[in-house]
């Protein structure tokens, strides 16, 4: 949409407006805001008058999605190489996804607590696990 906008000399014109207004607003009363903070104030319109700073609001969407680096992708595909060897190639797209995200977004090994896990598993179930077992 903003480089659509932005073929005519006017449309330019108004965004470099709007980034100067912007900047001088954000400089007299949002510079204790994290840039984060400021930049989904700015989103939600809570930055200015409603509709003060469309251009920016756009430049800000799209900023916002492009990654900063490749790192996180490296670290899935890693993550993936790791889970999915030739000996379980047969994974389902669903138990893969699983693993990697508790591989990638998990508690680390040192914080998990293995009987709580156990323990919710032994519960669940349509029938006992195993009904001869007593503690």
């Amino acid at each position: 949409g903003i480089l659509e906008a932005c073929e005519d000399l006017r449309s330019i014109q108004e965004a470099k407006r709007e980034w100067i207004d912007l900047k001088v607003l954000v400089h007299r009363h949002f510079r204790h805001l994290q840039s984060q903070v400021l930049w989904q104030r700015l989103l939600q319109g809570a930055i200015g008058r409603p509709e003060q700073f469309p251009h920016m609001q756009m430049i800000v969407e799209t900023l916002l999605v492009f990654p900063m680096s490749t790192s996180c992708c490296e670290r899935g595909f890693s993550c993936m190489k790791r889970i999915k060897s030739d000996w379980r190639g047969s994974l389902s797209n669903q138990m893969l996804n699983s693993l990697l995200r508790i591989s990638l977004h998990g508690p680390e090994v040192e914080d998990y607590n293995a009987e709580q896990a156990v323990e919710k598993w032994w519960q669940s179930g349509q029938r006992t696990r195993r009904p001869m077992f007593s503690d």
